[in-house]
């Protein structure tokens, strides 16, 4: 997160934040969950960010997911 951090833009309404929250998906032998890190874990989406991201998680999965 400290290396792609998210973007602001200033418009009319005010300072606006660019960028996507993280919501880990935790999967153990005897429970699973999700994570969300809230507003102050936004970053700010590229190709070297979700590189980073497979890198670091189990198996290489890491999904930039809009809904």
């Amino acid at each position: 997160l400290r290396d792609f951090p998210s973007r602001k833009i200033t418009t009319e309404h005010g300072s606006l934040p660019q960028g996507l929250t993280v919501r880990l998906a935790l999967h153990r032998q005897l429970a699973t969950g999700e994570l969300d890190l809230g507003e102050a874990a936004r970053f700010f989406p590229s190709d070297a960010a979700l590189a980073r991201w497979r890198a670091s998680a189990r198996a290489g999965r890491a999904d930039i997911v809009y809904e």
